[in-house]
């Protein structure tokens, strides 16, 4: 995991969109968002973000979440507001 945070923030792009399976692609968005906190992420969602190069604590912050089907949500809080519970 450390490894893809590392070639992700050495990229030129400063937003990513990451598609991938659970439960890696949750566990590298919450590695990136919320330190500790993996997220789970709905089938066919994808999540936006903008990397912060300077940031080694939290890399990227939230841009917007979308799944198929459905409304793209911009708040972080909820996007995810499930993956506690």
């Amino acid at each position: 995991m450390e490894e893809l945070i590392a070639f992700l923030q050495q990229l030129e792009e400063q937003n990513v969109l990451l598609v991938g399976h659970e439960p890696q692609l949750g566990e590298l968005v919450g590695a990136l968002l919320q330190p500790g906190e993996p997220v789970h992420l709905k089938k066919c969602g994808c999540v936006r973000l903008k990397l912060d190069r300077g940031d080694r604590v939290k890399p990227a912050a939230f841009i917007s979440y979308r799944v198929a089907g459905e409304k793209q949500v911009t708040s972080l809080k909820k996007a995810f507001r499930s993956s506690k519970g």
